[in-house]
């Protein structure tokens, strides 16, 4: 039977910041705009006002996580990938609620309901191609690309809580949110960003931790790309440890080496890195990307290239092997 390979490429993103004077104005609020869809039969959560709510606030009402783990910015991640409702993450910081990402239309309602169009939620949210955000007397300004605008725009729904619309732009649907506070957004930097006063590095993690967040963010890939392909009515993936060694070994390559491309200059293209992994195989197929925050930000990105979604929907892919390497991201996926 005649092997078949699929190679889209994404091109990478690169994130910038500089300094200069920005004058403050004080962003949009909404606080009503979002909240949870219901859980139970007796109780509700306004998932928005989760941000700065002690962590046990998230079990107690999405029960115990699937997985947690590190993320690579100042945050711990808890996974809640169990039910059918949709699957979420949720970020902690000293037992406080930081960061929030859904993706499943029964978790919110209202104003920003999942699976609502484009042009629904524009009319009720401040959609702006700048953002101003003032903490600890510097000033900052997140200017938005027209990409920007029409697959993750940034909205201001409180003084200490911002949200990113993630939409299919094939669709013209809401997908996914994440909600962050301020010092989570400002630490991310997910668009071009200009400031005035102090910007925080993050100190570099050792090799040990360094290993748990590429661990964390290959489990994201896996878990969501999963979650994405039964939305849209495609089976689940299975995962593969040969495959995902594969992919993980590109990623690492790509980084070390400084290149962005699907074939390897000293490991050849995907059939050939397959092949020492001993890996059999009717299809192949492979995504990458580079330079994304984390690996909720890559998914996101393959959703809206036509050939990665390609790739990532294929009816006929039966497992996938996920490979994070310092912000180099691999998907490898095989029919078996």
């Amino acid at each position: 039977m005649k092997l078949r390979m699929l190679f889209p490429l994404l091109p990478v993103i690169f994130l910038i910041s500089c300094g200069e004077w920005i004058p403050h104005e004080d962003g949009h609020s909404s606080e009503q705009m979002m909240e949870s869809a219901e859980h139970r039969s007796d109780e509700t959560i306004n998932v928005a006002q989760l941000i700065g709510d002690d962590v046990q606030a998230a079990f107690d009402y999405f029960g115990n996580p699937t997985d947690s783990g590190p993320s690579g910015y100042h945050y711990e991640w808890h996974i809640f990938n169990q039910n059918s409702e949709g699957y979420v993450q949720i970020g902690h910081a000293d037992e406080k609620i930081v960061t929030v990402f859904i993706l499943g239309e029964k978790i919110l309602n209202g104003s920003l309901a999942v699976g609502k169009s484009y042009n629904e939620i524009r009319e009720l949210a401040a959609i702006k191609e700048s953002i101003k955000v003032k903490d600890n007397g510097g000033e900052y300004r997140f200017d938005l690309s027209k990409n920007d605008l029409l697959e993750r725009p940034l909205i201001q729904l409180a003084d200490d809580t911002f949200a990113q619309l993630y939409f299919d732009r094939f669709l013209n649907q809401l997908v996914g949110v994440r909600l962050l506070d301020k010092q989570t957004l400002l630490a991310h930097r997910p668009y071009r960003m200009v400031y005035r006063g102090e910007l925080k590095e993050m100190s570099e993690p050792n090799k040990t931790r360094k290993k748990e967040i590429e661990q964390m963010n290959t489990k994201q890939i896996f878990y969501i790309t999963n979650a994405l392909r039964e939305r849209y009515g495609k089976s689940k993936l299975e995962w593969n440890d040969e495959v995902a060694e594969a992919a993980f070994l590109h990623s690492k390559d790509m980084k070390m080496n400084q290149y962005f491309d699907h074939e390897s200059p000293t490991n050849g293209d995907l059939e050939n890195r397959l092949k020492r992994n001993d890996v059999d195989y009717l299809l192949a197929g492979e995504n990458i990307a580079a330079e994304y925050p984390d690996g909720i930000a890559a998914v996101m990105g393959w959703l809206n290239s036509e050939g990665h979604r390609e790739t990532m929907f294929h009816d006929e892919f039966t497992h996938l092997g996920v490979g994070v390497y310092d912000k180099h991201y691999t998907q490898n996926f095989v029919a078996k």
